[in-house]
């Protein structure tokens, strides 16, 4: 386990300690790109197909070590939604900025 109380703690090895694994990431990513906040559309549209307990058992990680929250689904009352945290929020956007790049970049290279 990472330990936490190191001041000399790498941000990018203490990012990859709390996060764990692929799965993670791309659950984060379809909740943050892709729009998918439900347990649901996270499954059923899942690019990689996750299976449904490793689905479970990851949202419950994440939400246990506080990079999401759960509400209640304001169209159906049986459902609940899941967000990113406030702080993922703005990495998210940052994401997207550099994917933005790297796609502009790439397009720019193959018309060469």
């Amino acid at each position: 386990m990472f330990d936490f109380n190191n001041n000399q703690a790498c941000p990018i090895g203490l990012a990859a300690e709390l996060i764990g694994d692929k799965w993670s990431i791309i659950i984060l990513r379809d909740i943050a790109v892709l729009n998918r906040q439900t347990y649901s559309r996270l499954y059923n549209k899942s690019l990689e197909g996750i299976s449904s307990a490793t689905l479970a058992k990851r949202l419950k990680r994440l939400l246990d070590i506080g990079m999401l929250t759960v509400s209640n689904d304001k169209l159906h009352s049986q459902k609940k939604s899941t967000h990113l945290q406030k702080p993922l929020l703005n990495l998210s956007l940052l994401y997207l900025i550099w994917l933005t790049g790297v796609i502009l970049i790439t397009n720019q290279a193959l018309n060469m």
